[in-house]
């Protein structure tokens, strides 16, 4: 049978009652039982066989897998609680063990050499397949096995009762499978002879693969304690000692232990330990909590790993530089584990009323800007989001250079600005004079040729435009006696548009139950409602017919400003509306 791997790491282990918590016994399913039957070896074998009582000693079948070709890479311990356990011996003298619980099916051979009895010892160099000079073991189970096997197993424990069936049995194992592994496995059958079981618990629950992650934390800030606890499932005392190793060690402490200088742990007793995560450099930093246990596995690993990051830093501006040139992006450092970045410019630190990029992906760490007042400090802040929150964050002041006069409004691309509105732009004190073109192709002059207007002059306003066609406006500065510097956009003026009746710009609404109206435009073909804050969308309506009003099925943020626009599309082109309110427990 082939077998499936799957990355090796410390175990969970399912306790026993946990197969039967909460989960009634199919009717095909009889409950639990632990039975004995034939064979002894042939001069003691016993013409009948008779089932043998298992009261008086441990019945258990136990396995602790590290891949998953049996047992699902999990701990599990079966016993007559939660499980059907089948022991024999064969006419060849080999020991079966089987095991029936809800949802596992489990089998496992135990041999010596041809020829000979099992017998108290250790078996080494053992096969899948009989071998006349190679002891014999193969475990199974839930539908996987393997095609070679490897390993050895020791015999604690064998007797045969009076008619020759198999009366005790204790024996420990250790089995790779097709030249991985290995699995660790403890039987017993009214034996004496104790076994060893332990569970890990690792808060939170881990899935297969078993890496405790931490939260991504600034170097030097020491994250919140991450418990681990380990509870002896066995019927013997454990020995219990841990340690973190790894080149990144010393970013992990173990700050507190019930489980040090404990002595041996009794059976059904539990310890537990606490780890923290503090990095001392930047990026994945990653360490093993080696603990050492006295079952047949020995030493259990579990993987911890987190990340170190640091506030992004500016590479372009830097802090305090003058004359910044606004035609280039504005660009910083990534911080590593981030979720996203948010990059602002304002006239204020930390303010946003010049540039917002709001959310954007960690990994992009530029961001271009228009033209920004000149002759005032201004200031940059970059912010990157780790678990949840803003709270790395670089602010710095600079100067913008003095550039070409650029438009802004229209903005390059408008698909609705708004005819009544002035042409405006960016001034400088050293700005000369300024010429402005509009036409319907590039670089004409047919809607607007302005001449030359004064320095002092920032706005123009237009005649009557036509709206619904692509404009080109071209913007001329004179610098030091040359026309040489010029922007150039394309736009659409709007040709109607709707405009929200309810609510009203700066209004305060309930935080369930609003219902968003606007006025309609005679022959409007679409609207299109989006509503959101300042890093998230909470309403995309998507293309509405002709209608004037839209009940989202969404509760509204509290205490926040949010943001809708309303979008008319009207001869093919759109325009819209933007009003910004904010919503309220009640409402008023």
């Amino acid at each position: 049978m082939g077998r499936r791997a799957v990355a090796s790491g410390l175990l969970l282990l399912m306790a026993a009652a946990a197969f039967m918590a909460g989960v009634a016994a199919p009717a095909a399913w009889a409950g639990p039982t632990a039975t004995a039957v034939a064979a002894a070896p042939a001069a003691q074998r016993s013409p009948a066989v008779r089932p043998h009582s298992t009261a008086l000693g441990y019945t258990a079948f136990v396995l602790d897998s590290t891949t998953d070709y049996v047992g699902e890479g999990q701990q599990l311990t079966f016993t007559p609680s939660n499980a059907t356990i089948t022991a024999y011996a064969d006419a060849t003298g080999d020991v079966v063990f089987s095991v029936a619980a809800l949802g596992h099916s489990f089998q496992a051979v135990l041999a010596a050499p041809t020829g000979q009895s099992l017998a108290l010892g250790t078996y080494t160099g053992v096969q899948r397949l009989a071998s006349a000079t190679q002891p014999r073991l193969d475990i199974s189970g839930d539908g996987r096995g393997c095609n070679v096997t490897s390993g050895q197993f020791t015999v604690l424990d064998i007797s045969y009762d009076s008619y020759g069936n198999l009366a005790t049995f204790a024996a420990d194992a250790q089995m790779g499978c097709d030249g991985y592994g290995p699995l660790f496995a403890s039987f017993r059958l009214a034996s004496t002879v104790g076994y060893a079981a332990v569970a890990w618990r690792p808060a939170p629950a881990l899935p297969l693969g078993f890496t405790l992650p931490f939260a991504t934390e600034p170097l030097g800030t020491t994250s919140p304690a991450v418990p681990v606890v380990l509870t002896n499932v066995g019927v013997v005392p454990l020995s219990v000692s841990s340690q973190i190793s790894g080149i990144y060690g010393a970013d992990f402490q173990i700050v507190a232990s019930t489980c040090r200088d404990l002595g041996p742990l009794a059976p059904g007793a539990s310890c537990s330990l606490s780890i923290t995560f503090t990095p001392h450099a930047l990026g994945e930093r990653d360490a093993s909590l080696v603990t050492a246990v006295g079952t047949p596995r020995g030493t259990y690993v579990l993987a911890l790993t987190g990340i170190g990051t640091a506030p992004p830093t500016f590479t372009y501006p830097t802090a305090g530089q003058s004359n910044v040139d606004t035609t280039k992006a504005f660009t910083w450092t990534a911080s590593p584990g981030a979720q996203a970045n948010r990059f602002v410019v304002g006239t204020t630190p930390g303010a946003d009323n010049l540039v917002d990029s709001y959310a954007i992906s960690a990994s992009e760490t530029s961001y271009p800007v228009p033209a920004l007042p000149t002759g005032t400090t201004l200031y940059a802040t970059v912010s990157a989001e780790t678990n949840g929150t803003w709270t790395l964050r670089q602010t710095v002041a600079f100067t913008a250079m003095a550039q070409v006069a650029a438009f802004t409004s229209p903005l390059q691309g408008a698909l609705a600005a708004d005819p009544t509105q002035p042409i405006t732009w960016t001034t400088d004190s050293q700005d000369q004079a300024y010429y402005l073109v509009v036409g319907t192709t590039p670089g004409s002059a047919n809607l607007i040729n302005s001449g030359v207007l004064p320095a002092t002059q920032s706005s123009y306003a237009p005649p009557p435009m036509p709206g619904g066609t692509m404009l080109y406006a071209t913007l001329l500065t004179e610098w030091v006696g040359g026309w040489s510097h010029s922007q150039s956009i394309s736009f659409f003026y709007q040709s109607g548009k709707a405009t929200f009746t309810s609510p009203l710009n700066g209004a305060r609404v309930a935080t369930n139950g609003t219902m968003f109206t606007w006025s309609t435009v005679p022959q409007a073909q679409a609207y299109y409602l989006v509503v959101n804050t300042a890093h998230a969308t909470l309403v995309n309506s998507g293309s509405l017919p002709p209608s004037r009003w839209y009940a989202p099925a969404v509760a509204l943020p509290a205490g926040v400003a949010i943001y809708a626009t309303i979008f008319t599309e009207l001869g093919g082109a759109w325009s819209y509306q933007t009003i910004t309110f904010t919503a309220g427990a009640t409402a008023t």
